[in-house]
């Protein structure tokens, strides 16, 4: 399934098949917005709620965007790459015992 080259689709399609689940494009997409949505729970998680706040008023003006949200993290001294690389990390572990 990972035509894309895409570093995250290369990840989804080890955690299927170290699981033997079939690779199929329902399977994969089902996969990829779990952990999309296990990463971007660990980026908000380390945001204060200051900057909660100002990420609901750029939702609510349709102005949110990926490279806010780095800006934030970065200017409150968190490291958005370190971030993914332990949810990502995290979400495989618990993927491997069965808990997702």
């Amino acid at each position: 399934m990972n035509e894309t080259g895409n570093p995250l689709d290369q990840y989804v399609t080890e955690l299927l098949g170290s699981k033997q689940i079939s690779d199929t494009m329902e399977n994969h997409a089902e996969l990829m917005n779990e952990v999309n949505e296990y990463i971007d729970s660990a980026l908000l998680e380390d945001l204060p709620d200051a900057s909660l706040d100002q990420l609901s008023r750029a939702a609510d003006d349709n102005t949110i965007s990926d490279n806010m949200i780095e800006d934030l993290l970065k200017s409150n001294g968190a490291d958005p790459d370190e971030i993914i690389k332990k949810a990502l990390a995290d979400f495989k572990e618990d993927y491997m015992k069965g808990d997702r």
